[in-house]
């Protein structure tokens, strides 16, 4: 321990581990992402998940807590080291403290997606780009000059999402306004998320019940795209890779 511990201090400590689960071994659930079972013993906590496909990156996020100089406990948390695919994340706490059975998993990254890839070309046959090729959540997505780099490399999945970067294509904070920028972010099986390719060769984000649109119809570099009623203009005509 950080401190010496004596008299009620220890059994402040006793009351604790109990409180806390410290004395458990093993507990089940059925989690992200996976079938996983976790365990935690003196300062390690660990998940071990199976039936998890490789390419899927994930880490355990354990539950910590130490006594302070005063005898109280002071929680914190720590992740374990990534995996990918199934196989066990341990969390190392640190001398003197003690893990919980607060232990969860968290998904980095999805698999690969699959499905069509290339170039979406759109107003003035200029390409959907993720703006400088930041992989940033937030990112905005604009119009800007084919070049045949990543930031304009599209997956069209089968669950109508698209992909670049690793990201998704998302409609900022999930709006639904005429306006509402359009970014890449990580991939949450969100509404924001969502695209249905029409007819006419529009692409509308099913939420909003609006259209992927550059704004103002512009056409110099950079121009960001955005969500707008759909009107049948050039701004919102997409080509998509097959």
């Amino acid at each position: 321990m950080r401190s010496r511990l004596k008299g009620s201090a220890a059994v402040l400590l006793t009351a604790t581990l109990a409180l806390l689960g410290v004395f458990g071994s093993v507990t089940t659930a059925q989690a992200d992402p996976g079938q996983c079972s976790t365990s935690y013993s003196g300062y390690l906590g660990s998940a071990n998940c199976s039936g998890v496909p490789a390419g899927e990156i994930w880490e355990a996020q354990v539950g910590c807590f130490y006594l302070d100089s005063s005898g109280f406990p002071v929680s914190f948390q720590v992740l374990g080291n990534q995996v990918n695919g199934s196989g066990t994340s341990t969390g190392f706490c640190g001398y003197g403290t003690y893990a919980t059975k607060n232990i969860s998993e968290i998904v980095v990254s999805g698999p690969p997606v699959s499905g069509p890839t290339g170039q979406i070309t759109g107003l003035a046959g200029k390409c959907l780009d993720v703006q400088n090729a930041n992989t940033a959540n937030g990112t905005q997505v604009q119009l800007y000059d084919c070049n045949g780099s990543g930031a304009q490399q599209w997956t069209v999945a089968s669950d109508g999402t698209l992909h670049a970067l690793g990201k998704c294509l998302d409609v900022r904070n999930g709006g639904t306004g005429n306006g509402t920028a359009v970014q890449i972010y990580d991939c949450n099986n969100s509404g924001a998320q969502q695209w249905k390719p029409q007819p006419n060769g529009s692409m509308v984000n099913p939420q909003s019940g609006r259209c992927l649109d550059v704004r103002n119809a512009g056409t110099a570099n950079g121009t960001p795209v955005q969500i707008y009623d759909c009107n049948n203009s050039g701004a919102q005509q997409w080509s998509l890779p097959h």
